[in-house]
């Protein structure tokens, strides 16, 4: 598995917690992230959401970014 794909199956599991998709669903709606210029793969939460359907939005404690770092961190 690449490391994309390992990176986005990882994001995968923490949105999975925040919406009512389930995982395979969200494999197929979040495209797989470009490397930074570090080599290192990074995806914006405004990219995450935009590839999330409206009934599947994310609540407004979801979209703030400290809390989602923090939840990231914790796993």
């Amino acid at each position: 598995m690449s490391a994309a794909l390992r990176f986005k199956r990882s994001i995968v599991k923490q949105l999975s917690r925040f919406t009512p998709c389930s995982e395979s669903e969200l494999l197929e709606l979040i495209r797989v992230p470009k490397k930074t210029q570090e080599g290192q793969y990074s995806v914006s939460l405004a990219q995450l959401k935009a590839s999330l359907p409206d009934s599947h939005a994310l609540t407004e404690q979801q979209q703030n970014p400290y809390t989602w770092s923090e939840e990231i961190a914790q796993k």
